[in-house]
């Protein structure tokens, strides 16, 4: 193995999940995590592998294999990966999480920024969207949720449709994660609308730019009185 300049885990299923350094992750599961190389290199070949969590950790060529048990509360530990040959020696916070699942999270969520748009978790997969977007007289959007995403904690949704009386087609792009640490979502909404030759884009909450959503509201789980 030549010398490596850095060291990292793709984020491509994982997301927000792994940020540099810091990986996120639910208890209770496998983890197979893609390491990454500059220059790139196919194998980690003499890497040692030292952790003080309380799992199992091994490399199988670029893949890490993390058979993490269920914990009944956070757990905050390291992994620490080093290679002679390489010439790299790296430390890495993992930040770990009781399991849970879709239905564990059924409810209300508010914004915490914008009280009128809300998000509403049904036990049936529909998902109710309340973008309280004024200028256009959006609907409520309801969509068909097909679960929870185990690697990005992203809810997994479609793009919701909708025509107004003068013709003009608006999308709605949801982006709907789900906080690891608290029953909370992070949200970001995308609405797109097009008529004859015009075209317009808004983030009706969250922000983003050319490249995408660069950050993201928190909608709050509101206790049903």
């Amino acid at each position: 193995m030549r010398k490596v300049n850095n060291v990292y885990f793709d984020d491509s299923l994982y997301k927000e999940q792994i940020c540099l350094h810091d990986i996120t992750l639910l208890s209770g599961r496998e983890h197979v995590l893609l390491l990454c190389s500059y220059p790139e290199t196919e194998e980690f070949d003499d890497c040692l592998l030292t952790t003080d969590g309380p799992f199992r950790a091994t490399l199988e060529g670029r893949h890490l294999h993390l058979s993490l048990p269920d914990i009944p509360k956070p757990l905050n530990c390291t992994l620490r990966i080093s290679s002679k040959t390489g010439e790299f020696d790296e430390t890495y916070h993992l930040h770990l999480y009781p399991s849970f699942s879709y239905k564990d999270r059924i409810g209300t969520y508010v914004n915490k920024g914008n009280k009128d748009q809300r998000i509403t978790l049904m036990e049936d997969g529909n998902v109710k969207i309340e973008t309280a977007d004024l200028i256009d007289s959006l609907p409520q959007f309801r969509l068909h949720s097909k679960g929870m995403d185990s690697h990005s904690l992203a809810l997994i949704l479609p793009e919701g449709k909708y025509i107004d009386e003068e013709g003009t087609e608006f999308t709605l792009t949801p982006y709907v994660r789900f906080c690891p640490d608290k029953r909370a979502l992070s949200v970001s909404l995308l609405l797109e609308a097009y008529k004859d030759w015009y075209c317009d884009k808004d983030y009706l909450c969250g922000e983003g730019d050319e490249d995408g959503i660069i950050g993201y509201d928190t909608f709050e789980w509101k206790e049903e009185k």
